[in-house]
């Protein structure tokens, strides 16, 4: 072949080399990204989040919220590629959904209630955490409440000082280590061992806390803490039995499941020390009900701080209101020694503002067909 011939023909294989990975490159292109436009259905109460959510998205979504009407709902998520909400409405809105179906976003913590055999093949179910910074608070505060007198002598001191005030006297104030007899002091907590059951995010972040506070932390051990290894923590692992045993607050932020429920009971109560407080801030039935009444009715132990309740999810679902526990046989507000809260631990405005992040960033994987982050449950292909 004379030279300008081969030049020609040496151009032209590589003219058609670099066609063809042209064109793999845009199958490839093509294949990682949806030819359709993915789509978000939001229900029930997370429909609050849709234009937030859709605020922080770098892909191309069409976002809806889904209809009150039973058959125009079922027709979008058979439709979804996603599906934003939780609870009852949840498990529905799964066994409607349609092929085009890769996510379930849970637009809060707790998947307690998902039916899995509701989740089709190949569909992830993601939680949205966040809320481990409010909570850890909420339980240090607890804490100290459990053990200051700020409340309550801030009472005793306006109460007598309106009563001078009223009659016109200057009585004065006495300090009451000037009393005789001399009243008992407070616990400092740092002198205080802090037993926290259920070591994942939630209790990670109490741990960082009550070490900042000089406490001695034991943890049982959860599924992503290693057989050793240091952590910010500093907590030292046991089994129940010896956590129950040794502390002075023991803090309850398992998940609930088949394994945890009425994981304290009668028998866990009866082995903590008689001054101990409990902090629930998992779910309520992870605590037996009639067991933590009466133990605390009896002063079978010190006291308890609860933001969890037993009849939460029939409220959560949206069924109706509620009293939180049986008012007749365990009415934990007739206790002196019980904080009750309404499931408020973690909220805060920060955490709304994780959650909504988390939720958008996943939401943006799946687009890009990459793997979500918080994957609490997915269906084999």
């Amino acid at each position: 072949m004379r030279p300008g011939l081969h030049a020609v023909a040496s151009a032209a294989v590589a003219a058609g080399a670099l066609g063809i990975v042209a064109l793999c490159r845009r199958r490839l292109s093509a294949a990682r990204t949806p030819s359709i436009t993915p789509t978000a259905v939001f229900f029930g109460p997370a429909t609050e989040f849709v234009e937030p959510v859709r605020a922080l998205l770098t892909t191309e979504w069409k976002i809806e919220s889904a209809s009150s009407d039973d058959m125009t709902r079922a027709k979008q998520a058979s439709e979804a590629t996603c599906l934003v909400g939780g609870l009852a409405l949840a498990n529905t809105m799964l066994r409607e959904s349609g092929p085009n179906l890769r996510l379930l976003q849970v637009h809060f913590a707790g998947t307690d209630w998902l039916d899995s055999t509701a989740v089709p093949a190949g569909v992830q179910v993601c939680n949205a955490t966040g809320m481990e910074i409010a909570i850890a608070e909420w339980v240090l505060g607890a804490m100290l409440k459990s053990i200051d007198r700020i409340g309550e002598e801030d009472a005793k001191m306006r109460e007598s000082c309106m009563a001078a005030a009223e009659n016109g006297a200057d009585l004065g104030f006495a300090p009451p280590f000037f009393a005789t007899p001399r009243p008992s002091t407070r616990t400092e907590l740092s002198a205080c061992t802090v037993g926290i059951v259920g070591y994942g995010n939630i209790g990670k972040n109490v741990a960082i806390r009550a070490a900042a506070f000089g406490c001695r932390v034991i943890a049982t051990r959860g599924r992503s803490v290693p057989s050793s290894g240091g952590h910010r923590g500093g907590a030292e692992f046991a089994d129940l039995p010896a956590l129950l045993e040794k502390s002075d607050f023991v803090v309850v932020a398992c998940p609930l499941n088949e394994k945890t429920v009425g994981l304290i009971g009668a028998a866990q109560l009866a082995s903590m020390k008689r001054t101990a407080y409990l902090i629930n801030v998992a779910r309520g039935a992870v605590v037996d009900e009639a067991a933590l009444y009466t133990a605390l009715r009896d002063g079978a132990i010190g006291g308890a701080a609860i933001d969890v309740w037993y009849r939460l999810p029939e409220v959560a679902s949206g069924q109706r209101e509620c009293a939180p526990y049986d008012l007749a046989k365990h009415p934990f507000h007739a206790l002196p020694n019980v904080i009750l809260s309404p499931h408020t631990s973690g909220w805060s405005g920060a955490q709304i503002e994780r959650r909504i992040a988390l939720m958008a960033a996943n939401l943006d994987a799946v687009a890009r067909g990459r793997s979500p982050r918080n994957v609490v449950f997915s269906s084999p292909a």
